[in-house]
């Protein structure tokens, strides 16, 4: 892994930053980057646009999951989520 002022480059490619402040995202990305981030709720991402920003699939399936195991879909609100299922795990599969 390479060092360089703060930032982390691996070997795949992945620059990480040591802090995840929002001047360490704007330092990393710019403050007029224009592509889209896929990140966590963390509020240093707080500034991009919202379509700008794409929140990571795996925290959203356990937001998913949490719902489910509360209680608060299933039954006959199911139904409804066949499409979005189906959606998504195409996207999964890459089909």
């Amino acid at each position: 892994m390479l060092a360089v002022g703060g930032q982390y480059l691996s070997s795949g490619g992945l620059l990480l930053q040591a802090t995840r402040s929002k001047q360490g995202v704007v330092a990393l990305l710019g403050s007029d980057y224009g592509g889209i981030v896929t990140s966590d709720r963390h509020s240093a991402y707080n500034w991009l646009a919202d379509e700008r920003r794409q929140l990571c699939w795996s925290h959203l399936q356990r937001d998913f999951q949490a719902l489910v195991d509360r209680g608060r879909v299933g039954g006959d609100r199911a139904p409804a989520a066949g499409p979005i299922q189906a959606d998504v795990h195409a996207l999964a599969s890459g089909t």
